[in-house]
């Protein structure tokens, strides 16, 4: 689902993305994979791309499949971090992020981090689902007193909006960007074998590495069964649907 989206959204921006150099960052890279095969190919040659994860192990796993020497590179960086590394700061010409912010618990934080690594000038394209089934999910799951505790701090961005993307607008504005383009389009996906993507957006859940082992498996297990509950039957095969919308912005930091 995560691939198709991205390979969508690239598609349409290809005038923009073609001419694309210099750094470049994808905040939430994960496995690698989509950052390799769907993002960098698109990019001008000369470009160079560091992709950053908050999961340890997903920075080990994509810098041994996917890393390559003097083009891509992957790190562990948590984008929420009130003590951004000075590495990273003014650092980037462009900085992708594909479905991921969403999952953020301080999502202004995230996105002020993303503007300081920016250069002047410096471009932003973002993907962020601002509906899903998912979202109910887990309001549905705070409740439990299992995992309530740490699901507290996790509230989905802009709740019950209308408008999600005059919100959007209106937070990366207060933060010093120009908006060149924010629309909230409205997406499906059908799968026959939902467990099959479900992995992909259980792992964005930081909320997970705070469980206990054993309680963390509980709270995947669970989700995937309330997921997967919502089946319907076509030609007497039974499918998953996945109706959701996604804001997209592409957003540039001020020239000083």
């Amino acid at each position: 689902m995560q691939r198709q989206n991205v390979t969508y959204f690239v598609e349409e921006f290809e005038c923009e993305l073609k001419d694309t150099s210099g750094r470049c960052l994808n905040v939430g890279s994960g496995t690698g994979e989509i950052t390799r095969k769907v993002l960098l190919p698109v990019l001008n040659r000369d470009a160079v791309m560091i992709g950053t994860d908050v999961s340890e192990s997903m920075v080990e796993y994509a810098n041994r499949i996917h890393g390559v020497d003097g083009v891509l590179e992957f790190e562990t960086l948590d984008i929420q971090t009130r003590d951004l590394p000075e590495k990273y700061v003014a650092e980037f010409d462009h900085v992708f992020s594909f479905p991921v912010l969403h999952f953020c618990n301080d999502v202004r934080q995230g996105l002020e981090n993303i503007y300081k690594m920016l250069r002047p000038g410096g471009t932003f394209l973002m993907l962020w689902v601002s509906s899903h089934d998912m979202f109910k999910i887990l309001e549905n799951m705070a409740e439990n007193k299992r995992f309530a505790s740490y699901l507290y701090k996790y509230t989905a961005p802009f709740p019950h909006s209308e408008k999600p993307h005059m919100k959007l607008k209106e937070l990366l504005r207060s933060i010093g960007f120009r908006i060149r383009h924010c629309s909230n389009r409205e997406m499906s996906f059908v799968d026959k074998k939902p467990k099959a993507f479900l992995p992909t957006i259980i792992s964005a859940f930081s909320f997970l590495r705070e469980m206990p082992p054993d309680r963390a498996e509980n709270f995947k297990n669970e989700f995937v069964r309330e997921y997967t509950n919502r089946k319907y039957t076509r030609d007497n095969e039974e499918l998953a649907v996945d109706l959701y919308k996604i804001l997209v912005v592409y957003a540039q930091k001020q020239v000083l």
